[in-house]
């Protein structure tokens, strides 16, 4: 670790699906988080899902801006979240990614510092 010499990753052997938030992705990639997740001996697959559809309020508004929310969540994000096992750690730190996968699946996605501080490690 480049500014945290002293802190040592914690290991966890479990599966992860990680959305990546969308702005993140265009912006800064997730290349340190993909290293990250591996120095945790995660099992982590970072989903190539675009948008979760929430995009802060835009998923907020009734009628077309809503529909079309569920809408670019229902393309590969919601179906991936429903579909993983129950063990499998949600990963989203995007509070609108969060939201979106709480709202629309029966999980709740954990911004990266959670996992690290609920016991998850």
């Amino acid at each position: 670790m480049e500014k945290a010499d002293h802190f040592k990753i914690p290991a966890l052997k479990r599966k992860a699906i990680i959305p990546g938030h969308c702005h993140q992705k265009a912006i800064m990639k997730m290349n340190c988080e993909e290293e990250m997740f591996k120095d945790m001996e995660m099992n982590a697959e970072i989903l190539d899902s675009g948008c979760c559809g929430m995009a802060g309020y835009f998923g907020y508004e009734k009628g077309d801006k809503y529909d079309v929310s569920v809408k670019a969540g229902e393309r590969m994000l919601l179906p991936a979240v429903r579909e993983a096992d129950k063990r499998t750690i949600v990963i989203a730190d995007g509070f609108s990614c969060r939201e979106q996968i709480e709202q629309l699946t029966n999980r709740e996605g954990l911004h990266t510092a959670q996992v690290f501080t609920n016991g998850l490690a």
